[in-house]
């Protein structure tokens, strides 16, 4: 679990492009969702403990380096920063 760390820079990106003043020079992130339907349980890099995460919200990567577990680093729009296995992750673009 010690190989993610959450890059301040892209995580400030994130929260200025979720509210609405993403600057004119910075590349916007895709969102993304995560797959299925109820809830999954997910490791919180940042509480260093399990949180519930409610399947289809709406998460930006922060860091596409798969873990020994093939899972990456996502922050959710719950403010959570959450390792998930990448084939838990739905593209959805720039809604």
């Amino acid at each position: 679990m010690g190989m993610h760390n959450v890059d301040k820079d892209i995580l400030k990106s994130i929260l200025n492009q979720i509210a609405g003043n993403a600057r004119k020079n910075e590349e916007l992130l895709p969102e993304v969702a995560i797959k299925g339907s109820g809830y999954i349980w997910c490791y919180d890099l940042i509480q260093k403990n399990m949180v519930r995460v409610v399947c289809e919200s709406k998460c930006y990567i922060l860091d596409a380096t798969k873990d020994e577990l093939g899972r990456i680093l996502v922050y959710t729009i719950n403010n959570d920063v959450i390792l998930v296995e990448e084939d838990k992750i739905i593209y959805t673009g720039y809604d």
